[in-house]
């Protein structure tokens, strides 16, 4: 049982991870998607990353999470 508050077990992993900012919210949205919406862990990806062009300057970042359907991101 986790009694660190810096520390949230991750629903995906199992493993314990910081509890920054918005981590509780996260997990809560990742526990709604695989216990009540039906989707597999393993259809789930955090930190999905994406990289885009804005006026000829490139630029990457990382979405929170991501539902795949098969091999491709929704």
């Amino acid at each position: 049982m986790n009694t660190d508050p810096e520390m949230i077990k991750d629903y995906l992993t199992g493993e314990m991870i910081p509890n920054t900012g918005a981590e509780e919210n996260r997990q809560a949205v990742l526990k709604l998607l695989v216990e009540e919406k039906g989707y597999r862990v393993n259809d789930i990806v955090r930190g999905y990353p994406v990289e885009f062009e804005i006026s000829g300057s490139r630029y990457s970042s990382a979405i929170d999470i991501v539902v795949r359907s098969g091999s491709r991101p929704m």
